[in-house]
């Protein structure tokens, strides 16, 4: 998290009061960290078409 920026953290929660004050490649890593860990622990059957 430190790599990121000027944020401020909760339990669950990510704020960012500017954009410029921070990292948008680190960002974009946690994002599809988070997306990633997500998908692992709550797998899905294939959606409907």
């Amino acid at each position: 998290m430190a790599r990121i920026g000027k944020v401020k953290t909760s339990v669950s929660c990510l704020y960012i009061s500017r954009l410029e004050d921070v990292d948008m490649e680190v960002l974009r890593e946690l994002c599809a960290w988070a997306v990633a860990t997500m998908r692992a622990r709550h797998p899905t059957g294939p959606s409907p078409d």
